[in-house]
Order: C-alpha cells, then structure tokens, then sequence
C-alpha cells in the first residue's frame, strides 16, 4: 500500500526475497514491469518457482549485488528496499538519479541502524517521509494456558522523490 502502485509503471524490489512483494504487485502493475533483484542463489531459485506457480509474467528476475546491477535497468517509478544491508547508502544514491520525479521509494528495516540510515539519507535529501513501526506477537504455551510473545519490530519507511531532478 505504502508504493502507491499504478498499472504501467515499473517496480524495483531490491532484496526481493522469496519474490513476494514482486508478485503481489503484478496483480496491480498491468502493464508495467517488476524487476526482483535477489544475490543468494537459494533465493532466486525460489522467486524462479514462485513466478512459474503463480504464472507471473511481468516480474524479471535480475541475479546480482546492488546496486552495480541495477545499472542496466529501466529507470522505476517506484522502488522497494526490502534489505540492502550495508550497501543501503549506495543502494539509495542510485535510486535517487534514477526514480522518477514524485515516485515512491518503501524500505523495510529491522535494525535500528538501517532506520537511522534511511531516515537521515531521505531527510538529507528534503523527500516528504513517514515512518511507521509494524510488531507482531505470537501466542506460545504457559503452563496450560497462553501468553503472547512479542517478535522484532519492522519499520516501513516511505517517501516521495522531489519533483526537481537530482
């Protein structure tokens, strides 16, 4: 919800995972193009299969590190960071020459730093930014009855690319 997605534009999911974030989009980019970036071949592997499961077509699997492989890539019109690790401020320089003027770029952190990375980066750069925290509890057994046990929090940061060109 955070990407705003429109039918026609192209998608970044950079650290893509088992490929869900790409997926679900693809049922609302008609038309548009999904690039899954992913380096751990185990992972790619699993986009691959996913993909075919769900007989996803507009989704492109691109093997490699960010961002050196996202050089050769159309520019996006919105972009989600789901884990950059220590390339995060790399990551993002690229993504601000190349995402589209008031596109939209979502990272998912779940260490402090990478929040503090991403926020000071989006600030540094006067890109309007919201913040919010998502935790989850799960239930676990309690001499016969149940307690809920927190996990990690996540924090989804949004924002949107100035107008100006950078």
């Amino acid at each position: 919800a955070k990407l705003q997605l429109q039918p026609g534009q192209i998608l970044w999911d950079i650290g893509a995972g088992s490929g869900s974030v790409g997926l679900e989009a693809s049922l609302l980019l008609a038309g548009g193009q999904i690039f899954a970036i992913e380096q751990h071949p185990g992972r790619i592997e699993q986009i691959k299969t996913n993909q075919k499961k769900f007989r996803v077509a507009n989704l492109q699997v691109v093997p490699g590190h960010a961002p050196e492989c996202l050089l050769d890539l159309p520019s996006p019109q919105r972009v989600f960071i789901g884990g950059g690790g220590r390339n995060l401020p790399e990551i993002m320089a690229e993504v601000r020459t190349r995402l589209a003027p008031k596109g939209r770029l979502v990272i998912t952190a779940a260490l402090l730093e990478t929040l503090a990375t991403a926020i000071g980066q989006l600030t540094a750069w006067g890109w309007p930014t919201e913040v919010c925290q998502v935790q989850l509890s799960r239930s676990r057994p309690l001499r016969g009855s149940l307690y809920l046990q927190a996990l990690n929090p996540v924090w989804i940061i949004s924002a949107t690319a100035r107008e100006e060109p950078v």
